[in-house]
């Protein structure tokens, strides 16, 4: 699907010279990002939680969480940036994990409202507690096509 095709432009990224792992380098930070914000936003929003995010959507989700998913995207890619060649740029990185930390819960929101939506609790039981293995991918449905298209704003511009 759409997921996958932005997955695959953004690991076929390598036309700059000097920088033919942007792609790759790209996709790794990104995903780990999304994991790092999915953990960060669990662990602050169970141990510091009190207020609602949206409580029609997804009751559970809070603000607290969702800052903590935030410093944790930003720190996670910071340090996976550390060992990358092409993103250099502690702006570019921070822009990139802006980018992360607002759409990918985003994406785990519009999920989450689908559900709500459609009555269903997990869409899945494979992984069982995390509401299905779509669960895993939904904070990548936005963060993809967004990171692609600020690499190819910003990819002639990294050193």
């Amino acid at each position: 699907g759409l997921l996958g095709a932005y997955g695959a432009l953004l690991a076929g990224v390598s036309n700059t010279p000097g920088l033919s792992h942007v792609g790759t380098d790209t996709l790794f930070i990104v995903a780990v990002g999304v994991i790092a914000n999915d953990v960060g936003a669990f662990f602050v929003g169970s141990a510091a939680g009190n207020t609602p995010l949206r409580q029609w959507i997804s009751p559970n989700k809070t603000v607290e969480g969702l800052l903590g998913g935030s410093v944790a995207t930003l720190v996670a890619m910071w340090i996976v940036s550390l060992q990358s060649d092409t993103w250099n740029d502690i702006g570019e990185v921070v822009l990139l994990a802006i980018v992360v930390a607002v759409l990918a819960p985003l994406g785990d929101m519009v999920e989450s409202m689908f559900k709500r939506n459609l009555d269903i609790k997990d869409f899945g039981s494979v992984i069982r507690g995390h509401g299905g293995v779509l669960d895993r991918f939904d904070g990548f449905l936005f963060v993809l096509p967004a990171s692609y298209y600020l690499l190819m704003v910003l990819q002639p511009y990294m050193s």
